[in-house]
């Protein structure tokens, strides 16, 4: 697979179907991030990194990396830079599962369920709740549990953050 493609094409309009086969090379590890990524979602299916070995004596150049299914099932796919190779391959790859691949797993997947950073920031919410209750010590640590517990409520008005203090507090 050539990394060039990986980095130029973000896989967002799927126009490129996307294959692995043992000797691909890459540039970058990220562009290997991006195409496994990007290979799972077309498949149906979740990623996790699995192990990293880095270089013996260089501890910033990684030099293994593995994939697997989230589900762990038997799929999995090796890379590896070699110490005089300019490029990453794929040294090994096991594409079979032992379940049913489906594109609704990605969306339900923890790690694509979290909120964008400029939805729900937490050092705003600090900043206007320690501003309109300067009597009360707030931690940031309790107000990051707090909008956790209630991040499922779906009361809106304009003094939701006002009220959860509130309620807190009671």
């Amino acid at each position: 697979m050539n990394s060039e493609i990986v980095l130029n094409n973000t896989y967002q309009d799927d126009t490129y179907e996307i294959k692995f086969q043992v000797g691909d090379s890459f540039d970058d590890w990220n562009s290997i991030h991006i195409a496994v990524e990007a290979y799972a979602k077309q498949q149906g299916f979740v990623t996790n990194k699995y192990r990293k070995d880095l270089d013996s004596i260089d501890k910033s150049i990684i030099r293994h990396q593995k994939y697997v299914c989230k589900i762990n099932c038997p799929w999995h796919v090796n890379f590896y830079f070699e110490k005089y190779a300019s490029t990453i391959k794929l040294t090994q790859l096991s594409d079979y599962h032992n379940h049913q691949c489906n594109s609704e797993i990605i969306d339900l997947a923890p790690k694509n369920l979290k909120l964008p950073h400029a939805i729900l920031r937490a050092d705003q919410q600090y900043d206007l709740l320690t501003k309109k209750f300067p009597e009360h010590y707030i931690k940031k640590k309790n107000l990051y549990n707090a909008i956790s517990k209630f991040r499922g409520v779906q009361i809106h008005n304009e003094f939701d953050a006002g009220e959860m203090l509130s309620y807190l507090l009671k």
